[in-house]
């Protein structure tokens, strides 16, 4: 039985390529260089097609104890002075922020970029804290002002290695999240690219997540660049990934390339579902191939059960 499956299965891809031979357009040749979901725990959506969207305020603070800061006066303390402090708490999340706090009140303290980032490597290291972190980061995102999301990007990386301290992938999953929920979703293409770029793969479904958003707000081209880059870089997808890339190229009426991703994804064995096939199954109707369709259809049947 399943020879049977893997040989109708075999048969509907050769179709598929055989089809996408008879248009000149492909998803290969086409291909350009490497170029408001709200995230409230530390476990990553499921469904990136819910309905819930991104609330118009921001989720209120995490309440954390208050901890006495032994040491601290009242004067102006230098970044350097912040950092050290940080640093000498990095085993005490809860003490590291509530210093960072502290300092963050002294005036003529400017915050800096490194103190903030070392502050999120530490927060992140403790499930108890992350909230924390991502607290901090959907703030820094919705601002006016700051850092370029690249800049983040660059000083999340170097500050791991400029200070001997652990880097967890978390806190570039939640910094791609906050942009998203920011409505920053050019600041997000830059920050996912940046991470890239630096040999950082954040988490698939934090990718899926920016690149859903992307879709969804007509933002076709920016998807593919970024999800080229990905791959050219060594970072695979799975089939949400696909079935956002497939939805792209509907919206843009490339149906073919739409298709040729189903194909691919079907020779790398990544599991495609039934949203998947119907999708695949929409792209071949509009040729229109009602044969290829039909067995498009047959074999998710038998892959998926009745229908």
């Amino acid at each position: 039985m399943a020879m049977g499956i893997w040989s109708a299965s075999s048969l509907v891809s050769a179709l598929i390529l055989r089809s996408i031979s008879r248009n000149p357009r492909s998803l290969c040749s086409q291909a350009e260089p490497p170029t408001k979901p709200v995230l409230d725990s530390d476990s990553p959506p499921q469904n990136l097609y819910s309905s819930s969207d991104v609330p118009n305020e921001t989720s209120p603070e995490p309440h954390l104890p208050e901890i006495a800061i032994p040491g601290c006066k009242d004067s102006v303390s230098t970044q350097a002075d912040v950092i050290s402090s940080l640093l000498s708490r990095r085993n005490d999340p809860d003490s590291a922020l509530q210093y960072f706090k502290w300092a963050e009140r002294r005036r003529g303290l400017v915050r800096s970029i490194d103190s903030m980032c070392i502050l999120l490597h530490i927060l992140t290291k403790e499930p108890r804290t992350r909230r924390q972190a991502q607290y901090l980061l959907n703030q820094f995102a919705s601002g006016d002002s700051g850092p370029t999301p690249c800049t983040v990007v660059d000083h999340l990386v170097q500050c791991p290695e400029s200070f001997s301290l652990e880097r967890d992938s978390l806190v570039f999953d939640y910094l791609l999240n906050s942009y998203v929920r920011a409505g920053r979703l050019d600041g997000a293409v830059d920050c996912l690219n940046s991470m890239v770029g630096h040999g950082v793969f954040p988490s698939v479904p934090f990718v899926n997540i920016v690149l859903s958003e992307l879709v969804k707000s007509g933002m076709i081209r920016e998807a593919h660049n970024a999800y080229y880059k990905m791959v050219a870089n060594g970072m695979e997808g799975d089939g949400v990934t696909v079935k956002v890339m497939m939805r792209g190229c509907l919206k843009e009426g490339r149906d073919v390339e739409a298709m040729e991703f189903f194909v691919k994804a079907k020779e790398k064995g990544i599991g495609l579902d039934a949203v998947a096939y119907s999708i695949c199954i929409q792209a071949v109707c509009r040729k229109p191939d009602v044969k290829l369709a039909c067995e498009l259809l047959s074999e998710m049947k038998t892959r998926m059960g009745s229908i």
